[in-house]
């Protein structure tokens, strides 16, 4: 992801990751995960953004792991 901080990668994988959704993005070498509130586009204090760089084995995004 392009960005020339953690927020303005964020901002961009936020867009194609759309409202109540998750997924993972890379920047800066390294993998993030990302989880959309209700509303469409990123939010630095309404959405999470995780560092899982490193985790082993590699997460799998899976509605069942995240959300209850």
């Amino acid at each position: 992801m392009a960005g020339a901080n953690l927020t303005a990668a964020a901002t961009t994988a936020f867009a194609g990751i759309g409202a109540g959704a998750a997924g993972f993005f890379t920047w800066n070498c390294g993998r993030y995960l990302g989880i959309n509130n209700g509303t469409a586009a990123f939010s630095a204090t309404a959405d999470l953004v995780a560092n899982v760089t490193g985790l082993t084995p590699a997460p799998v995004l899976s509605v069942g792991n995240y959300f209850v």
